[in-house]
């Protein structure tokens, strides 16, 4: 075809707008910093901050050693994706700065458009009387290209993971194709390493051990001595990561989080098997929408932005209904081309170690657990188009359709990735959407926390504050026992002070954090500073209320109830109603005894302290 009078070959065409809009879409994220799990992976990881000498210890340690500086078993199965860490330390030794991380995820993507395409020209035939953006390969690649849901994982450095398994494992299949048709060494032998990297990306490249037979037997028809010598190298290379795995993490099967689990670890913790298997249901219904409709788009799927649901509400069932009427369609397609059912297996098998169905992910569901599926869901879209054009009837329709999404996708793309500029710029826009996320809320309220501390103006600080403790106290209320969000509102609520004035309020504030986190190390900080500057009083009646009526009373923690009073008598010496409280406190605490393990708690103890206390109230 000719451009400008320069004659061009279709397929350099259609490389060269796939290339370009990968770039021009993402190319403006390499002016953005370091934004959510970048800290985990980059700017706080000791070993990638090494350089080229922590890329040792990234390859023998489990992923999140280097930012802990221990081993801990925060998710189920830990994590052990060293490529994309090993690519960020020799980032770091060139540069500390951000934007060589961007532009190496911006490029990587490009070359993943170009290798989709390749992979779909090997796959599906175009007759050249078509028009060139109509050629199923190339609609494959430019909706691939062009989805939104790809935004969270190219504008974000960490995504790096998923751009690095989607690239290679597509690459390993190519490759496995070629050697089951053209029987050549050099495919066959090059399968190991470029699947071993593709596992060492993220360890969800295991799905292609279904998918590679499965595309060799179903697609390429190949004997089943050429499927066997192609999985050869494959579980070659699935042994070899295994091993490496076991060397940085210490065991083969996963297991439960070492450490007590949380909710924003473990979104399940404290839901029945009916609601947590409703729960993702709604979250696999989510992911069709999204992939169909991307609006809108977050960074966070944290509780409960994703609700507890149950098997009557609404949206589970229409998720039932949506998927059993695809399977039928996927069914009745099947025989008219095998491309559909391989689409569909495609999707179901890369989403399936991602939906929390047999091991907790840490979260309910992610934009990004998307990357790889999405290929499965924008190949029968393709299809679909190219149905709708090859019809004089419909091809009007077909080619209404295809601006659309065209058009649609790059708008929303254009739209979206410039929120991952910063973290202030990702939570703003998140705020919007994720309005019932306990994390969200106590992210943005703490961005208006900073921006409260770096103003001068007190009108503008007071107004900061004050929406901030909104926020969280809106966290706090979805999420009441958040340790972050607790810490937040004490913070926020202290600042706050240091405006009004007002003691009252700030030890009111002080209780609502007490009521659920008393253990929070910032109130005992700041009432420290209290104490010592003239409210000794108000502070050890503080602790008196709050240890009595709030901690033993309403929450019957004896413990901390204990510790409150403890403190009061120290403030407040000699007052009756302490000593009082604290008899029936540590008494009601003998007879509850069994209820804490605790060995250094001794009940004989504990009623003589009841008993001193109560002589004492009685002098």
């Amino acid at each position: 075809m000719k451009l400008g009078g320069r004659k061009f070959s279709v397929r350099t065409v259609q490389i060269s707008v796939i290339v370009f809009c990968a770039l021009a879409f993402y190319g403006y994220s390499v002016t953005f910093g370091y934004v959510l799990d970048d800290k985990l992976v980059v700017t706080d990881n000791q070993f990638v901050q090494k350089g080229i000498q922590g890329i040792g210890d990234i390859f023998t340690t489990e992923g999140f050693e280097g930012y802990f500086g221990e081993k801990r078993d925060l998710i189920f199965g830990a994590r052990y994706r060293p490529l994309s860490l090993a690519m960020f330390a020799i980032e770091r030794s060139m540069t500390p700065l951000p934007w060589l991380g961007h532009l190496v995820n911006v490029l990587l993507y490009a070359l993943l458009g170009y290798l989709i395409y390749v992979w779909s020209s090997r796959n599906f035939r175009h007759k050249k009387k078509r028009r060139w953006y109509l050629a199923v390969p190339f609609m494959i690649a430019i909706l691939y290209v062009l989805h939104p849901i790809h935004s969270e994982a190219v504008a974000n450095i960490k995504g790096r993971d998923e751009i690095l398994a989607m690239l290679l494992s597509i690459l390993t299949l190519l490759v496995s194709q070629r050697y089951a048709r053209s029987g050549k060494i050099i495919d066959l032998v090059s399968v190991f390493p470029l699947f071993l990297m593709a596992l060492l990306a993220k360890e969800h490249s295991i799905t292609f051990l279904a998918i590679i037979p499965v595309t060799l037997w179903w697609i390429d028809k190949a004997s089943y001595k050429r499927i066997g010598l192609t999985l050869t190298p494959i579980i070659l290379a699935v042994a070899s990561y295994m091993m490496l795995r076991y060397n940085a993490v210490g065991y083969l099967i996963p297991q439960s989080p070492a450490v007590t689990p949380a909710l924003m670890n473990d979104p399940f913790l404290g839901m029945t098997e009916l609601e947590r298997s409703a729960t993702i249901m709604y979250t696999l219904g989510k992911y069709l929408y999204l992939m169909i409709f991307p609006h809108p788009l977050t960074h966070d799927y944290y509780p409960y932005h994703i609700p507890k649901s149950t098997w009557s509400d609404p949206f589970v069932i229409f998720s039932v209904i949506s998927y059993a009427v695809l399977i039928l369609l996927v069914l009745w397609r099947t025989r008219k081309t095998k491309w559909v059912l391989w689409s569909f297996l495609f999707f179901v098998i890369t989403i399936l170690p991602m939906s929390n169905i047999f091991f907790t992910v840490g979260t309910f569901m992610n934009e990004r657990f998307l990357f790889m599926p999405s290929l499965g869901y924008v190949i029968v879209l393709a299809l679909l188009i190219n149905y709708l054009t090859r019809k004089s009837s419909l091809r009007s329709f077909g080619i209404i359709l295809y601006a659309i999404l065209i058009v649609g996708y790059g708008l929303k793309t254009a739209l979206r990735v410039p929120d991952w500029e910063s973290g202030q710029s990702l939570n703003r826009a998140a705020i919007d959407v994720s309005k019932n996320s306990a994390r969200i809320n106590m992210f943005y309220a703490t961005d208006l926390f900073n921006y409260a501390q770096a103003t001068q103006n007190m009108e503008h600080k007071r107004l900061y504050l004050a929406e901030a403790k909104k926020y969280l106290e809106k966290s706090k209320k979805i999420h009441p026992l958040y340790s972050n969000a607790n810490h937040m509102l004490a913070g926020v609520c202290a600042e706050s002070f240091k405006v009004h004035k007002d003691i009252n309020r700030v030890l009111n504030c002080f209780k609502d954090v007490a009521r659920h986190r008393p253990d929070t190390e910032y109130l005992d900080q700041f009432l420290y500073y209290l104490e010592n500057n003239g409210y000794s009083r108000e502070v050890g009646k503080f602790y008196e209320e709050a240890g009595y009526d709030i901690l033993y009373t309403e929450r019957n923690n004896y413990p901390q109830a204990i510790r409150y009073l403890k403190k009061a008598e120290e403030l407040l010496p000699g007052t009756k109603s302490v000593y009082e409280k604290l008899s029936a406190v540590y008494l009601a605490f003998a007879y509850h005894l069994q209820d804490y393990p605790d060995p250094n708690y001794k009940v004989t103890e504990i009623i003589e302290t009841g008993r001193y206390y109560g002589n004492l109230a009685r002098q």
